[in-house]
């Protein structure tokens, strides 16, 4: 018996299989989006335990991340029926995507399957809400764990908007609860969220995600001044590089010996001039599309 062959066959097999997972997800995914509900029968009680359960018992990180997205428009189309669906041990629809959230913020699943998870949690807020309850605590601690662990700047973006999205929508109850959370050095996880947030707001990608966060930076920076909130007043972080200007062309061995400098800045002046170099940029964008439009005329002209 050639098990080599066989093992190359069983590999390729299996490599097929994943294929048809990730597209039947896919596929899914877009049937639901685009029906209006309420979802049939079929989607609902058969599709939908079908792709959860698909989630839930993957080791795949793309079939983690398809299985998510196809939730979330579950979550976005039609939450009230699957809330109201129940498996034969009375679990709701409801605990199924929980699980799925639980799964992919797993401190012990890679990074990459936490890529898409913020955009399944702030649905879920805006649509579930209340029904949370103390569900919504056990996501955002595992988020901030996550976070821990996290080093990529797409899945650090997809946690941080979650407490985005929050801030936009309950300001000082997300204050309170990462003020009652240590963080990682022991200070309160407030702290954590905002130096993380800040060290990356300016390399934000998509047009939504951008509004989102810029949107939320306002709401954080006007709430701190105008409550005089010594929470936010207190945190401190990182500011402008420091360049010595007798130093001259910083060459790779430089940097190896003296490394990268920073200034350290209150965290409500760090939002002030993120917001500004947000509105600078969006001025800047508008002014290039009339640039070219202008063009576009005066050719066609």
């Amino acid at each position: 018996v050639n098990f080599n062959c066989d093992k190359e066959q069983l590999t390729k097999a299996a490599a097929r299989m994943t294929f048809k997972t990730h597209t039947s997800i896919d596929i899914l995914t877009t049937v639901v989006r685009n029906t209006k509900p309420p979802l049939s029968e079929l989607l609902i009680c058969q599709a939908f335990p079908a792709v959860a359960q698909c989630t839930l018992r993957t080791d795949d990180n793309t079939t983690m991340q398809n299985g998510g997205e196809c939730l979330r428009a579950y979550v976005s189309v039609a939450l009230e029926q699957i809330a109201q669906w129940q498996d034969e041990q009375g679990h709701s629809g409801l605990w199924y995507v929980m699980q799925v959230v639980s799964q992919l913020l797993d401190p012990r699943t890679s990074e990459f399957t936490a890529a898409f998870v913020g955009r399944l949690v702030s649905t879920l807020i805006s649509k579930a809400g209340r029904e949370l309850g103390e569900n919504l605590d056990q996501i955002l601690r595992a988020i901030l764990s996550k976070m821990q662990q996290a080093e990529t700047l797409s899945v650090m973006q997809s946690l941080i908007m979650v407490f985005a999205h929050l801030a936009n929508s309950q300001l000082e109850p997300l204050l309170e609860f990462l003020c009652s959370l240590p963080g990682p050095t022991g200070k309160p996880a407030l702290e954590f969220v905002m130096t993380e947030w800040m060290s990356r707001q300016h390399l934000f990608y998509g047009q939504y995600e951008g509004k989102v966060s810029s949107v939320a930076l306002c709401k954080i920076l006007q709430y701190g001044i105008t409550m005089d909130d010594k929470r936010l007043q207190d945190i401190k972080v990182k500011g402008d590089e420091v360049f010595d200007m007798e130093e001259g062309i910083r060459t790779r061995s430089k940097t190896s010996r003296n490394p990268q400098r920073f200034t350290t800045i209150p965290l409500l002046v760090k939002i002030y001039k993120l917001i500004i170099n947000e509105l600078s940029n969006v001025i800047e964008a508008n002014a290039t599309r009339q640039t070219e439009e202008e063009w576009a005329q005066g050719n066609g002209g």
